[in-house]
């Protein structure tokens, strides 16, 4: 089941506006309707940009905190749907994700980028409620999660299943191409600046 998650280095230049990291990163899954979820004050050309702040570019004004089924949008669907350093601020994470399952067409795409759980960003920000590492992104496939023979099986509350198609470890610069990486991340804190997933929902 770990088939999908690989280790890779990313170059994250600064100073590339998000559209081009977007389509470097993640071009195969960025589908014609696009929703950014949370955009803040970056909302991005060609996508619809939901924020709990209205303002210039915001198309959507809604806070994720208040999110239950057919809340964000009761017509629209996507095929793709970002939540872009997001996920780690809302508290009630569960029925988000049952909302972005909702909206996503089927074969639709969530692309979801976070702090790693063992990098000082994870935590230096107080509205940060929770961390990410390349294993959270599965509890949220059904198939996987609630199987009897899984460990961790338990009624979870999950009636839907958001396949884990990718998953993407970015190191700090210092320790790209690092031979000892997979230790380091194991053992150091700060080897690891985010983790990139993307999952899909199944037609």
């Amino acid at each position: 089941w770990r088939k999908g998650m690989r280790t890779t280095t990313m170059n994250l230049q600064c100073d590339a506006p998000p559209s081009d990291k977007l389509d470097r990163f993640f071009g195969p899954y960025l589908g014609e309707r696009k929703l950014n979820l949370g955009c803040g004050r970056q909302p991005l050309d060609g996508w619809i940009n939901l924020d709990r702040n209205p303002g210039s570019g915001v198309d959507i004004a809604f806070d994720l905190e208040r999110c239950g089924r057919g809340e964000i949008a009761r017509r629209d669907s996507f095929d793709t749907v970002l939540a872009s350093h997001v996920l780690e601020h809302v508290t009630n994470l569960i029925p988000l994700m049952a909302e972005v399952h909702r909206i996503l067409k089927p074969g639709g795409h969530l692309i979801a980028v976070a702090p790693y759980a063992s990098s000082d960003a994870a935590w230096e920000d107080p509205t940060h409620v929770r961390a990410f590492t390349e294993l959270s992104f599965y509890y949220f496939d059904q198939c996987l999660y609630a199987r009897r023979d899984h460990a961790g099986s338990y009624e979870s509350g999950i009636d839907f299943c958001l396949h884990v198609v990718e998953i993407n470890l970015v190191p700090y610069p210092e320790f790209v191409n690092d031979p000892e990486l997979d230790f380091k991340k194991k053992h150091w804190r700060n080897v690891i600046q985010e983790v990139h997933a993307v999952l899909r929902k199944e037609p």
